[in-house]
């Protein structure tokens, strides 16, 4: 038997999947082959995310899979090594039913990109990513979440470099890009875009780091192509989370050093999954956002949270976990609180609406202005605000409000310290 303290008899060849390509290697005869039984699983009709606890060598993992009950689409038949992406109709007994969904055009286009993959790896490319890519779009083991992942745990001292490479996207399954269209063409923009990653370097350590988390439907993803001008990210208001990975907009922008000389800086602006997701927890969503972001960072610069609309408890309290991980006592200075689309609404009831949402995520509200120095000149920041940017507005309709977006995210002191995500921060669990 094995066990967590010897080494897996399978890393040797689990090592050789991770230097391989990132991507499924679809084998096109086989692929062929179980697109045709894709068929079988009919317009409209349900299916299940289930899987089935597994042990080999003595290690625990869950084998997942996609049915209706009749037919299934699995990466391997519960093995760990030498798998492939098969259609076929062998009923199975004993497995937990995870969720349930329904039979879609997308989840059927899902079905023929994986179908005939051959290059698994337990880590990177397993058939939980596999299923839950089916159902949601969305590449994700939480197996291999950190901290509390057992699959994660298993591999932490063999993965080194391709640590980066958990829970994001195999080469060619990438969420489509936007086009990159101007938003207001009598507008430059502070920030330039540049580039969309999947993962960060060391050298980002060193980049302005800005992160924004709320809500599906709260409004990032607008937020975040106003900031740049452009259409960098999809936005839609939609009970399933546009953004479907944690994505790092890499880009320049002018900064205040504090001697009055601004320079070019690059920064990162991190698009996060929106939690309360009708697919994924509040805390499965956490869970996947701290998995990327301490594999990628160790500083951040800005914290944004973002709220629209009636804040639910569970947003609530899901907004304030991440706040403690991030130990929002000690950060006060990094954090900025955005009551989103509040366009159409009275001064009075802006108001009302930010300080409800400060005071449910326990956001300070004594003193919500920070003093910092411009050259010789002391300006004054807000760190709570009401932002509004309704569909098809003219630029001088939304002007002010960019201003104070550009503000909250580039206005910092540059004497206090940067977020550190320390590895022994609390976990999300």
């Amino acid at each position: 038997m094995g066990g967590w303290f010897s080494t897996p008899p399978f890393i040797d060849q689990e090592k050789t999947s991770w230097v391989r390509t990132h991507s499924l290697e679809c084998e096109p005869e086989l692929a062929s082959q179980y697109q045709n039984l894709v068929s079988k699983f009919k317009d409209g009709c349900d299916l299940y995310l289930c899987y089935e606890d597994k042990e080999k060598f003595g290690y625990p993992y869950q084998h997942w899979f996609v049915t209706d009950r009749t037919w299934l689409i699995e990466f391997g038949s519960g093995d760990i090594l030498n798998n492939l992406v098969v259609v076929h109709a062998v009923q199975r007994k004993g497995y937990t039913i995870e969720d349930t969904f329904k039979m879609s055009t997308d989840v059927r286009k899902r079905m023929l990109q994986v179908c005939g993959a051959s290059n698994y790896s337990l880590a990177l490319r397993n058939c939980e990513h596999v299923a839950r890519y089916i159902q949601s779009g969305v590449w994700v083991s939480f197996q291999m979440a950190k901290d509390s992942g057992f699959l994660f745990e298993l591999f932490r001292d063999y993965l080194s470099s391709h640590t980066k490479l958990v829970n994001t996207f195999p080469e060619g399954l990438e969420p489509d890009k936007p086009k990159l269209v101007e938003v207001y063409k009598e507008y430059q923009s502070d920030i330039t875009y540049r580039k969309t990653k999947q993962v960060l370097t060391e050298a980002d350590n060193d980049s302005y780091n800005v992160v924004l988390i709320g809500p599906t439907g709260c409004g990032k993803s607008t937020l975040i192509n106003h900031l740049f001008n452009r259409i960098v990210v999809n936005a839609a208001a939609s009970a399933v989370s546009i953004t479907r990975r944690v994505e790092f907009l890499e880009g320049l922008v002018k900064m205040e050093t504090g001697s009055g000389r601004p320079i070019l800086k690059s920064i990162n602006i991190i698009d996060t999954l929106g939690f309360c997701d009708s697919v994924f927890t509040a805390n499965q969503v956490l869970s996947m956002i701290r998995t990327s972001l301490e594999l990628n960072l160790a500083k951040i610069d800005k914290v944004l949270i973002v709220c629209s609309g009636r804040i639910e408890k569970q947003h609530a309290e899901a907004i304030k976990q991440f706040m403690e991980w991030l130990q929002y006592e000690k950060n006060k200075h990094r954090f900025c609180f955005i009551y989103n689309k509040s366009d159409g609404m009275s001064e009075g009831e802006k108001v009302t609406c930010l300080l409800s949402m400060c005071e449910m995520l326990g956001a300070d509200t004594r003193n919500d202005t920070v003093m910092l120095m411009h050259g010789e000149q002391k300006i004054r920041l807000k760190q709570n605000l009401n932002l509004g940017f309704p569909p098809m507005a003219k630029y001088e309709e939304v002007e002010s409000n960019i201003l104070k977006l550009l503000e909250a995210v580039c206005g910092h002191d540059v004497t206090r310290p940067r977020i550190r995500l320390e590895k022994s921060m609390c976990t999300i669990l």
